[in-house]
């Protein structure tokens, strides 16, 4: 059967930089082991979640999507994931959610394209406008948002509350300064995250209301 349309997504610097991360991270890891030759389980352990990293990208990122009867989404490797018309749920500007099923966009360089001829579609009446949700580009917006203002709080608070934080804990206690700092900046950006978040969605659905 004639597809409708053909979309291969062609895709931004990101994919390329992670590719080249994980490849480098593999390099080095087995340059490690070799030299290394006993096998030391930590670094065995960080070349393992490379190199399955390396063979999951393949999985997840998408080949190509070609619309039927139904959408055909074309993995590499071989995977093929269809959905019907009728799952499409919400369009964001950075992804889009089909029913068990969100299509990343954000780092392909002609995510235009696909986000036109989905228009066309609804448009055309293949898709139906009310089946779809119209929070996905809300919530994608504080989503940035509160990414961006968690950072900078958590920045300040480190650069200038951390001898007050640190002043808390026993100093001769803590084994390893790095994971200690580690932690802490993801305990404190997750904190703020979700806070901030919370905060808009909460004044978005007040103002709704009103």
């Amino acid at each position: 059967m004639k597809a409708k349309y053909f979309f291969k997504p062609k895709y931004g610097i990101v994919i390329y930089i992670c590719y080249f991360f994980f490849l480098l991270m593999l390099s080095v890891g087995l340059f490690v082991l070799i030299v290394i030759g006993n096998f030391p389980i930590k670094e065995t352990i960080i070349f393992a979640v490379m190199l399955i990293l390396l063979l999951l990208v393949p999985l997840i990122i998408i080949k190509k999507i070609e619309f039927h009867d139904r959408i055909y989404f074309f993995y590499y490797w071989g995977r093929i994931v269809t959905r019907e018309y009728y799952e499409l749920m919400d369009i964001g500007k950075w992804s889009i959610k089909f029913n068990k099923l969100t299509l990343p966009i954000m780092n392909m360089n002609n995510s235009e394209e696909l986000l036109d001829i989905l228009e066309h579609l609804i448009n055309s009446g293949v898709f139906d406008r009310n089946q779809l949700k119209n929070t996905l580009k809300v919530r994608e917006k504080y989503e940035l948002k509160s990414t961006i203002f968690a950072l900078i709080i958590t920045y300040l608070i480190i650069l200038f509350g951390n001898k007050y934080i640190l002043s808390v804990f026993k100093m001769d206690t803590i084994k390893d300064m790095k994971l200690f700092y580690t932690s802490e900046f993801i305990i404190l950006f997750l904190f703020w995250y979700f806070l901030i978040y919370w905060y808009m969605n909460k004044m978005k659905n007040k103002n709704n209301s009103n």
